[in-house]
């Protein structure tokens, strides 16, 4: 009975879980943190014995300066889209100018919603809003870019099916 090295449970995650990096990221995770368990030290140090003791999240998060952010994210919270753009822009004038902003949707919103969306934003401090749309597809993200002005972030959640293949939009 070999006992199986960690790196070797490294690779076999790599090469099981290729079509899937969510997978690979959490499973990898989970394999630091037992590593790190084993030492009674915490997953930062073990991966960066230099880590940082304290990280500052955001300024909504801690309440510091917000004049001292050029990125923000914002997780829409809202079911309720025009509800949740009053909540954008309340948050946004706490902010310079010359912020960019990240919106996150977590796929909560019908097409419908989005189109309103990006008809009634200020799109000048917009970078991107990521996952927008709920049970995405290729063909809604594609009628999404040809009738809105938003540029858009996917992720991995993007397949078809139950089969975890990916799409490949060449």
């Amino acid at each position: 009975n070999k006992e199986v090295r960690f790196t070797d449970w490294l690779s076999l995650v790599e090469h099981e879980c290729c079509k899937a990096p969510s997978l690979i990221f959490g499973l990898n995770t989970g394999l630091y943190d037992i590593q790190a368990k084993k030492k009674n030290i915490s997953i930062a140090e073990y991966i960066n014995n230099n880590n940082a003791q304290a990280i500052s999240l955001s300024s909504i998060y801690n309440h510091q300066a917000f004049e001292n952010y050029q990125f923000i994210k914002i997780k829409m919270l809202e079911s309720d889209i025009k509800v949740e753009l009053a909540r954008i822009n309340a948050i946004l004038k706490n902010f310079k100018k010359n912020i960019f902003v990240r919106l996150d949707a977590n796929q909560l919103y019908e097409i419908e919603d989005i189109l309103w969306l990006d008809k009634n934003i200020d799109h000048s401090c917009i970078q991107y809003i990521e996952e927008p749309i709920c049970n995405p597809t290729v063909d809604k993200y594609i009628y999404l870019n040809r009738e809105a002005e938003f540029k858009y972030a996917i992720d991995e959640s993007l397949y078809i099916g139950n089969d975890w293949m990916f799409v490949d939009i060449d």
